[in-house]
């Protein structure tokens, strides 16, 4: 499981720069038009979020390749929770269940749809 997680933190890795590089590149009010829809649609959870543009900017094989990484990711997550890996006030820990309750809420997005 280490190996698959690490590949899937590489693909996220080259995804958020390449996110981060195409949301510099909107204009100001475009981004907060963006933003704004979230907060109306009452999703705060920078990860929900980016996961979610990530959905919606990929083709068919891409989608499905984000919907294992979430599969990966969460499964790692809750073995570590389960292990007590997650508990403590590190921020480390505190990133990880962060990291969980966002790849939780994105897998109960995609499976509505």
């Amino acid at each position: 499981m280490e190996e698959q997680v690490l590949d899937v933190l590489a693909r996220w890795d080259r995804r958020l720069e390449i996110a981060n590089a195409a949301w510099a590149e909107l204009p100001a009010g475009e981004q907060r038009r963006r933003e704004a829809d979230f907060d109306a649609a009452g999703e705060t959870d920078e990860w929900v979020i980016v996961l979610w543009n990530w959905w919606n900017d990929a083709g068919g094989l891409e989608q499905d390749q984000l919907r294992a990484d979430v599969a990966v990711l969460d499964r790692a997550l809750w073995a570590a929770a389960a292990d007590g890996r997650l508990e403590g006030p590190s921020d480390e820990a505190a990133s990880a269940r962060h990291l969980l309750r966002a790849l939780d809420r994105i897998a109960e997005i995609l499976s509505q749809g």
